[in-house]
């Protein structure tokens, strides 16, 4: 969507081939190379341990001044005081966050100024087609279950929470 813009589009994703990243009409990039180009870096990462705190001091400095931060994943990929540090610093324009770290935020903590930061509080993936696609994908493995198959989404007590 963001080529309707006039944006180019950059990823980088270690778990999938180049051929897929630019089938998705992306050019693939390393990390370090990403965060040199970037303008708008919006994160969406699964929570294995190598995601947490990606976007440290080092990170955030190695980015533009006028960057913005849209963090959307279910980790902790930047840690809040260092995201704060770099805001206050001018070391980043624009942060949108959906997770914060510590969570919930101590009530000591310094707060967000809303000139430069929105917190949604891990409701930014709520739209009307998300809601009716998470209402069809419990049906089905409640549908599953009932005819003694296995669901595809299984949930157990053993079941990291994220």
């Amino acid at each position: 969507m963001v080529h309707g813009f006039g944006c180019e589009l950059i990823a980088h994703d270690p778990y999938l081939p180049a051929t897929v990243v630019r089938t998705n009409n992306a050019e693939p990039v390393a990390f370090d190379a990403l965060l040199a180009r970037v303008d708008l870096l919006s994160i969406h990462l699964p929570t294995p341990t190598e995601t947490e705190r990606m976007t440290d001091a080092d990170a955030l400095a190695s980015m533009t001044e006028d960057a913005i931060l849209a963090a959307t994943a279910r980790s902790p990929v930047s840690d809040t005081d260092v995201l704060v540090s770099a805001l206050e610093s001018d070391g980043m324009d624009f942060a949108g966050l959906d997770v914060v770290e510590p969570e919930p935020l101590p009530a000591d903590h310094a707060p967000f100024d809303p000139e430069n930061v929105i917190v949604t509080l891990h409701v930014g993936w709520c739209s009307e087609s998300s809601c009716q696609q998470s209402s069809e994908e419990i049906a089905d493995d409640v549908g599953r279950v009932l005819v003694g198959e296995t669901p595809r989404n299984e949930v157990s007590s053993d079941t990291e929470c994220v």
